[in-house]
């Protein structure tokens, strides 16, 4: 499954295991990659698309609106969409383990809304 393309949107892991992590786009030959740590903290991390392993390809059409609960293709952490930005980009709000309250502009693509939204 590794020798297919990885898009944006599409769930990876590092190829010594990690946590699941989103694509959210590509700079410089390099993947950037979207996760939760531990603590609910939104991380986020460029890689060579040597080092990933793909888990799970994503194909999702679904237009994302402000006020919508979305997640990250590869976490169920809950996040509200506070703002659609320019370049399929959107923002969004969202409270960690620690009860504080952060807030990322995230690609469209590496989202979707929540079933229950």
């Amino acid at each position: 499954m590794n020798e297919e393309l990885i898009l944006c949107g599409d769930v990876v892991q590092l190829k010594s295991g990690t946590t699941r992590m989103t694509i959210g786009g590509e700079a410089d030959g390099h993947l950037c990659c979207y996760w939760f740590d531990l603590n609910g903290i939104l991380c986020t991390s460029y890689f060579s698309p040597v080092v990933l392993r793909l888990v799970e390809k994503i194909s999702n059409d679904t237009t994302i609106k402000a006020g919508d609960v979305v997640c990250l293709n590869s976490s169920n952490e809950l996040l509200t969409v506070s703002e659609i930005c320019e370049d399929n980009f959107v923002r969004v709000i969202f409270e960690n383990k620690n009860r504080i309250i952060q807030d990322a502009v995230i690609p469209a693509c590496a989202l979707h809304v929540h079933k229950n939204n």
